[in-house]
């Protein structure tokens, strides 16, 4: 149903103080605003009439939407028409010869250009055809609304009536409609009209109409209904702005509070971050910062020929510092560790005496030395050679075993001499939660956004999920600066942007205080840490290499696409009742035929980093609601997190950026049967491969992980690798190969084992079982 409300228009007689026009016109006219609503329409899905617009001015029917459409019958509709000549009304003539009027009044064709006053017409189902697909209804007019409110149309406003009210309306009626017959005379002079129309509506409308109806149905709810908080337990929830209102009345006050309390937050900071300044051990040297990957030995064949360039083996030692939340390090590649490919897993090889490729800040938590939640100090000591590490579970990592011997190992040991202070993070998350908790409850402006996001970039930059520092440094501070200063200017430009689009419609006017602080802060300092908080979903990196090899991945991935669905569908529905939907569509539509575009673009990838992902789906936040609070919250921490943690990372990044350490998914060497001989105490191996493929340069040889030789194609007799070993070794020589082509290492073969009794074999991992195939036996004399 659509009313109008009467009241806005009725112009008063100065002679007598009333409302113009006779008392049957002030019954006519009074009657809407004794209810609110006058009954102008019953199950009618029409959103507005063209008699609307032919009463205004060109410049004042923008204001009113055109679009029509609808699917129920009409039992009754509020209309008066005449004929008036064609010269009245020239420039609405587009509007006076729509077909929706012949539809809906005469099913004819009219002609002529008309125009309307507000009448009601009492219309009754007089037949009904067997089919179920027309009816007649004959319609009489029962009451007219007064002249002057067709003069004022465009400054009434129409709302939705609820079905269950047409009762009510309709015994208004019957004691109105003798008061307005009475004085409008020309209501009178109208004569009773048979009208004929179909009961399915959708049927009848043309293929354009029932598309504009899909189209009015798109622009939203009409009125548009904005969505506002209205808190619980209100006055509790206000009380804090009462009682900053109350001893600091002046706005100036404020912001010397405001000020006051950053300039505090800002020295207590710097008075945690000393612990990360330079310290020295007992001996007075500098004690090196350590990253959760660094490791004495470089992967694949970087420590080139027998290790030369990953020197000494032994007989030193340095004293280290570790940051916490190392023990969730893990390998996002394989790893080679003799027979086993480790992935998504810490790289801590050994127990108590570790492999020189150990994560050493994972490997000193595995040995007690450091906690995961402090960090710490340890020192490192070079042991040279060891042969075979066991495998042992503690401090919640699990280690890696070898059965071989490795030219590098090292032990991690307490040194009581070093005064080390732990990681500052956790006692930073205390003062900045406190700070941000304080701008929350306190402050009602949007504005703010900005000191909270401000203290939040801070936390995460040098806190809670610091960028990687230089190399072996003896102090991460100036680095972390350098980051802070390089990354939060843009940062801080992109926050600008999102305020006013996004932040600023969703805090205005917002005084539910607790509510805000629980769901759009928190949601905030969930999404900044999300390396805490989103740590136990096992997808490492969004891309199709790790969402393929990573185990549980998949599963992980389609439950968050359900839960985005519905998420998704929550907030189109609220857009919808804002009457918001259209443009915020648009704008999806632009992120989706970008993103089309970036996928087609050659010789790069798409990449959507969470940074990316929180820009995306931010604008779709910007509704006052509880859960908009916290999705917003959520994806404003997971921007602040992926910019101080990782900078703005290309969108678009080439194939070699993506893999990192990972395989090139190269051509391998085909290697032929290997010869094996024994000779007096040691057995010797000869191996060598088909012709290699063009545009490879030279060929590698790893032996337990490490290189032992390295050859090229355009040197004399490379064609084979004799490899030599003592009768006396009791232990396995795992060998893979691997192409060189510009100087790099290519892929490499899966493992070949060369056992203690002369035995080959090629034996690999797979999905946690191990499969050995036999090859030859030792022969020869």
């Amino acid at each position: 149903m659509i009313g109008i409300r009467s009241s806005i228009c009725r112009p008063t007689d100065p002679s007598s103080g009333g409302p113009e026009g006779t008392s049957g016109n002030r019954a006519a006219s009074e009657g809407p605003e004794k209810t609110k609503e006058s009954d102008i329409l019953s199950s009618v899905t029409f959103s507005w009439f063209h008699f609307e617009l032919l009463s205004l001015q060109d410049d004042e029917a923008e204001n009113f939407p055109h679009s029509h459409g609808g699917t129920v019958p009409i039992q009754k509709v509020l209309i008066r028409h005449r004929f008036v000549n064609a010269e009245d009304f020239p420039q609405h003539e587009a509007f006076m010869k729509d077909r929706i009027v012949s539809r809906l009044l005469t099913a004819r064709e009219l002609r002529v250009p008309i125009t309307f006053d507000l009448c009601l017409l009492n219309c009754v189902k007089s037949e009904k055809i067997s089919n179920g697909v027309r009816s007649h209804f004959n319609c009489s007019v029962v009451a007219c609304l007064p002249d002057h409110v067709h003069h004022c149309l465009h400054r009434t406003r129409l709302a939705s009536m609820l079905p269950n009210e047409h009762v009510e309306r309709d015994t208004y009626h019957d004691n109105t409609v003798a008061g307005a017959q009475a004085d409008d005379e020309e209501a009178q002079l109208l004569p009773t009209e048979e009208l004929e129309f179909e009961d399915n509506l959708a049927t009848s409308l043309p293929y354009t109409a029932r598309h504009r109806s899909i189209w009015h149905w798109l622009q939203g709810a009409q009125p548009p209904r904005p969505q506002t908080i209205h808190p619980f337990l209100p006055s509790i929830q206000r009380a804090p702005i009462r009682f900053l209102d109350r001893i600091l009345p002046g706005k100036h006050h404020q912001s010397i509070v405001l000020a006051a309390c950053l300039l505090l937050w800002a020295i207590v900071f710097l008075l945690f971050l000393r612990s990360q300044l330079p310290i020295k051990d007992g001996a007075g040297r500098n004690i090196v910062n350590l990253d959760c990957v660094d490791t004495l030995w470089k992967p694949k064949n970087q420590c080139g020929v027998d290790g030369i360039d990953c020197r000494p083996f032994s007989n030193d030692s340095f004293a280290f510092r570790c940051p916490a939340k190392c023990a969730g390090v893990q390998l996002l590649n394989p790893r080679a560790v003799g027979p086993l490919h480790v992935n998504y897993r810490p790289l801590v090889v050994g127990d108590e005496i570790y492999r020189g490729d150990s994560f050493i800040c994972g490997s000193a938590i595995h040995s007690g030395i450091i906690s995961d939640t402090k960090g710490g100090c340890g020192r490192v000591s070079r042991l040279g050679n060891h042969d075979e590490f066991p495998s042992a579970k503690r401090h919640g990592i699990e280690s890696i075993p070898f059965d071989s011997y490795f030219p590098l190992s090292f032990s991690v040991l307490k040194d009581p001499t070093i005064q080390c202070r732990g990681d500052p993070r956790q006692a930073l998350l205390v003062v900045s939660l406190l700070f941000t908790t304080l701008f929350s409850i306190f402050s009602t402006s949007p504005l703010q956004f900005f000191p909270t996001f401000t203290l939040i970039f801070a936390h995460v930059s040098f806190a809670s999920d610091p960028p990687s520092a230089s190399y072996l440094n003896i102090s991460v501070l100036p680095d972390h600066i350098s980051m802070f200063a390089k990354r939060f200017l843009p940062a801080f430009f992109c926050a600008v942007v999102l305020y006013w689009t996004v932040v600023k419609r969703t805090l205005s006017g917002l005084e539910a205080q607790f509510e805000k602080t629980v769901f759009w802060l928190g949601g905030f300092w969930f999404g900044a840490l999300s390396n805490y908080t989103f740590d136990w979903i096992p997808i490492s990196r969004l891309t199709a290499h790790d969402l393929e090899q990573q185990p549980g991945a998949k599963v992980a991935l389609a439950v968050i696409l359900i839960i985005l669905v519905c998420i998704i569908a929550q907030q189109i529905y609220y857009f919808w009742l804002e009457r918001r939907l259209l443009r915020y569509l648009a704008l999806y539509g632009l992120f989706i035929l970008v993103i089309l575009i970036c996928l087609v673009i050659p010789g790069v990838l798409l990449r959507i980093h969470h940074y990316i992902l929180a820009l995306l789906l931010l604008p779709g936040t910007s509704v006052q609601t509880r859960p908009s609070l916290l999705y917003q919250g959520i994806l404003l921490g997971l921007f602040v997190n992926g910019i101080a943690r990782w900078d703005f990372d290309s969108i678009l990044q080439t194939a070699d950026v993506l893999r990192g350490d990972g395989s090139f998914d190269s051509v391998l060497p085909s290697l032929m049967q290997p010869l094996i001989f024994q000779d007096g105490e040691s057995f010797t191996a000869s191996f060598s491969w088909e012709i290699p493929p063009v545009g490879v340069h030279g060929i590698s040889v790893l032996v337990n992980d490490v290189e032992r030789d390295r050859a090229f194609f355009t040197d004399e007799g490379v064609h084979s690798f004799v490899w030599t070993r003592s009768n006396g070794l009791d232990l396995p020589e795992y060998f893979r190969l691997g192409y060189i082509k510009e100087g790099r290492a290519l892929d490499y073969t899966k493992v070949g084992t060369l056992f203690a009794n002369g035995t080959w074999g090629i034996e690999e991992v797979e999905n946690g079982e191990q499969f050995l195939e036999m090859i030859s036996d030792c022969t020869g004399a």
